[in-house]
């Protein structure tokens, strides 16, 4: 298991790409069994944390369970991400098989 705040995790992936263990770090959010996400969505996010959170719910959608914990509703996640399309997929994967 492993827990974080959502704000957490993306500051984890941004230091990532800086200094090229990205993909060694977005493996180990991916592979473990369950992951919890703690205040998700408070702040909004720039272009490439959006594109890390939308990478995290897809990956995560296939490999394992995911608990995610915010003072937003699902409905207004979408304000929070950049890109509108990219924030209704992965809206779409997280709540598509979600128990609230």
């Amino acid at each position: 298991m492993l827990a974080l705040r959502g704000d957490q995790m993306l500051k984890t992936l941004r230091h990532a790409k800086l200094d090229n263990t990205y993909e060694a770090e977005l493996r180990k959010l991916i592979a473990v069994d369950l992951m919890l996400v703690d205040d998700f969505g408070l702040d909004a996010m720039d272009a490439a944390e959006s594109r890390d959170a939308y990478e995290i719910f897809t990956e995560r959608h296939r490999a394992g369970s995911m608990i995610v914990t915010s003072n937003r509703g699902p409905d207004e996640w979408r304000a929070t991400f950049a890109d509108p399309m990219r924030a209704q997929s992965a809206i779409d994967r997280f709540s598509g098989n979600a128990y609230d």
